[in-house]
């Protein structure tokens, strides 16, 4: 399992902060950990690579000592086991839709007698080897994430945090926006008030809360609302922002040398 792990540091007192990686390379993840981050989230489910590339980039994390959350592309058992036996240290679900959906994914997520995960200790989360007391370790540590992203599960998130085995609740606000009819306007009432809501049940049953912020200014105001998750923003995005960013300066600063050279010529003559 990635060390350290996201549960960990949580338990430990602290906000950690993470990004969602879509491009299919290892050196991304190390760079994002080299940066300082606390962990990377793997998006299998938009991101254009499978559990192969992903193997890789568990691998990079590892040797960068940041966590690995893993994103499958479906409720899926064999998704899920998949993703905990390469070693991601939490597998975050998208589409639940209510507690059924949740209490399944949970379900996949852990060994008996917790759970029904398929057992082979002969996978990388194990070493290899599965030393005893790697079944009761993983059951500990590893986490099992539902992403809150449609009208549905916000409407059922109170039955949804009371489920054992669900420590954390991830808010997905793109498609969330989309699901309550106010499309990309995380601002609107009707997104805060349902946000404000779901964040309200899972205090209430002492869960901790993710979210993804797509802008500083809202990753700070989620850090000061005490989130103990947080997302900010997607690698490629980020990149090309940075991209955009300084191609624009530079575009400045020819602007400026030219209407200096303007200046200067019109002195001198």
């Amino acid at each position: 399992m990635s060390s350290p792990s996201v549960r960990q540091a949580i338990e430990q007192g602290r906000q950690v902060i993470g990004t969602i990686v879509q491009l299919p390379s290892p050196e991304i993840v190390e760079i994002i950990g080299r940066a300082g981050f606390g962990y990377v989230m793997l998006d299998l489910e938009h991101g254009p690579y499978g559990p192969d590339t992903a193997r890789a980039m568990v691998r990079a994390a590892d040797a960068s000592g940041i966590s690995v959350l893993w994103r499958v592309p479906a409720n899926r058992p064999e998704l899920i086991m998949q993703a905990l036996d390469i070693g991601a240290a939490g597998v975050v679900v998208p589409g639940v839709k209510g507690a059924d959906d949740v209490a399944a994914a949970a379900t996949s997520g852990k060994f008996a007698p917790e759970g029904a995960r398929g057992v082979c200790s002969a996978v990388r989360a194990a070493g290899y080897a599965a030393p005893p007391d790697y079944w009761a370790r993983a059951n500990r540590e590893t986490m099992i994430i539902p992403l809150i992203e449609n009208r549905a599960a916000a409407e059922q998130c109170d039955e949804i945090v009371a489920l054992p085995g669900i420590e954390l609740i991830l808010i997905g606000p793109g498609d969330l926006s989309h699901s309550l009819n106010v499309r990309g306007q995380w601002d609107h009432p009707i997104m805060q008030a349902t946000i404000t809501r779901v964040m309200d049940q899972a205090r209430k049953a002492g869960k901790w809360v993710g979210m993804y912020a797509k802008t500083p200014e809202t990753a700070r105001q989620y850090l000061a609302s005490r989130v103990e998750l947080l997302l900010y923003g997607i690698d490629v995005q980020v990149i090309y922002t940075a991209f955009a960013g300084v191609l624009s300066s530079i575009r400045w600063a020819i602007r400026r040398v030219r209407r200096w050279a303007r200046l200067t010529s019109r002195v001198t003559e």
